[in-house]
């Protein structure tokens, strides 16, 4: 079973949160991430929160459209 974009980013943060705060390094989903990666962390939170706000939104925006 998958998980949501909000479960997923909820382990992203988490991940986030143990390197900045306990260590060098942590495991994420099915790999070892370290320190060195955390910006490639910040940029998988950055996907995922947007993901997030999408499915919150409710829907895609149009903006410019012609009214009919």
């Amino acid at each position: 079973m998958s998980k949501t974009n909000s479960e997923m980013l909820s382990a992203v943060q988490d991940a986030i949160y143990r390197i900045v705060s306990y260590g060098q390094s942590v495991q994420f989903e099915d790999r070892r991430v370290s320190e060195a990666d955390l910006d490639s962390l910040y940029k998988i939170e950055a996907y995922y929160q947007k993901k997030v706000n999408a499915d919150t939104r409710g829907g895609i925006r149009i903006r410019g459209g012609t009214p009919v």
